[in-house]
């Protein structure tokens, strides 16, 4: 697993704010980034209902942001 690069995540979040505003919840902040591997960018969540909320309703949209962000097609993963 690669280390996470943290200026990545603020500007996913950033991202996902201006096109997606009506989907973003205040936790996000506490949203942490964990690194890339296995074909995807893990984050790690603290609540298990916040990570069944991401992957169910924001899943395509935190990857869409990643890509815009990185320029890479790796999926976001919420662990």
């Amino acid at each position: 697993m690669t280390s996470p690069d943290h200026a990545v995540w603020p500007a996913v979040l950033t991202h996902v704010r201006q096109h997606h505003p009506a989907m973003c919840r205040q936790w996000f902040e506490e949203i942490e980034p964990v690194g890339g591997s296995d074909g995807g960018y893990r984050v790690r969540v603290n609540r298990d209902v916040h990570r069944r909320y991401l992957e169910n309703q924001c899943g395509r949209a935190f990857t869409e942001a990643h890509q815009a962000v990185t320029g890479r097609l790796d999926p976001v993963k919420f662990i």
